[in-house]
């Protein structure tokens, strides 16, 4: 064999080498490709198992609680505006009484100089009377000057007794509203213990984003699964915005929360917008 040909031999086996290890790293490369989808493709289909479950659960309990929640919103409407009213009106009747303390510490004041008045009335009554032995003249004069006296008292003491009662009447009122408002509060507490919701659960939740992973509009309002869950921090009554991009599309509620995902309820949707797959969901807006 010519020098040539062993060199080509040599440069051939040397090419077939190269050419079998990388024949063989693209074969392990492909593998575990194959095995990351595949785990993909499960892990998927686990939560659209999950999806479907929550989905035929809330078919009956959307349709009661449609009626219940308008009804919830009315009696809530309808409490705060009277818890309004009732404060007010408490707010209105302290001022008032407030008035009235001070009037009643005005007349008490005026009382006790009448009571001096009185007694000097009664001094001159004294006076009167032993002048009258002297004088018929001065002694009708001082009785005259007596009864005038007396009459100012008992108009005194009618205007006191008055103001007695007005004040009695404003506490009885102060104790009707505060009941009133006791009553207000106490429905309140009970629409918010039907919804199974707090208050700090809907007001107070933090910044969550992540994405729709799938969409099902079968049953009214529709429902969204979100690749985030209680690991995330999500919890049932927490919102979460849907838009694209830019593109605002609506507000879903959290009815199920599962480790790594959740499922909500469409509770705003945008007109002509479409919710898809991979569109982005955040519980607050930016």
């Amino acid at each position: 064999m010519s020098p040539i040909a062993k060199i080509f031999s040599v440069v051939n086996l040397v090419l077939a080498g190269l050419f079998l290890g990388w024949a063989a790293n693209a074969l392990s490369t492909n593998a575990e490709f194959k095995s990351k989808y595949d785990a993909e493709v499960a892990a998927h289909k686990v939560d659209k198992d999950a999806l479907g479950a929550d989905k035929s659960a809330l078919v009956t309990k959307l349709q009661q609680s449609e009626n219940d929640g308008q009804a919830l919103k009315s009696l809530k409407e309808e409490a705060e505006r009277k818890l309004a009213a009732v404060q007010a009106d408490l707010e209105s009747e302290r001022t008032r009484n407030g008035s009235m303390n001070a009037n009643l510490t005005t007349l008490t004041a005026q009382f006790g100089q009448v009571e001096e008045n009185r007694n000097k009335l009664q001094a001159d009554k004294d006076k009167a009377q032993q002048a009258s032995h002297d004088a018929e003249g001065a002694k009708s004069a001082a009785i005259a000057k007596q009864l005038e006296a007396e009459k100012k008292l008992s108009d005194t003491e009618t205007e006191l007794n008055k103001s007695k009662n007005q004040v009695a009447d404003l506490e009885k009122a102060n104790t009707t509203l505060d009941k009133e408002k006791k009553n207000v509060d106490t429905q309140l507490a009970s629409a918010l213990a039907m919804t199974n919701l707090k208050v700090s659960d809907i007001t107070s939740q933090p910044l969550i984003e992540g994405k729709v992973l799938d969409v099902s509009m079968s049953i009214e309002p529709g429902l969204v699964a979100i690749n985030k869950g209680e690991a995330d921090g999500v919890r049932r009554g927490f919102t979460f915005e849907l838009y694209d991009g830019k593109t605002y599309k609506g507000q879903a509620r959290v009815e199920y929360v599962h480790p790594n995902s959740c499922s909500a309820i469409m509770v705003r949707a945008v007109k002509g917008e479409k919710i898809r797959q991979g569109d982005s969901a955040a519980t607050r807006l930016n």
